[in-house]
């Protein structure tokens, strides 16, 4: 695991990890509700990146 979790850092790729509890009898639809939007926000900067790799210039040997 740990050799797994230091190639992922190596590498090029952003690694995010989270963990979310509430507090013992405490309600937890707002957490869960902000974990949603953090999880819509985290996607669409992936989709983003994604579209950016996409269309970005490419060199071609003539």
């Amino acid at each position: 695991m740990v050799s797994t979790f230091n190639d992922a850092l190596n590498s090029n790729k952003f690694i995010i990890t989270t963990e979310i509890s509430p507090t013992k009898g405490v309600d937890p639809t707002a957490t869960l509700d902000d974990a949603e939007l953090i999880y819509i926000r985290l996607k669409d900067i992936n989709r983003l990146n994604l579209l950016e790799k996409m269309f970005e210039p490419k060199e071609y040997d003539v």
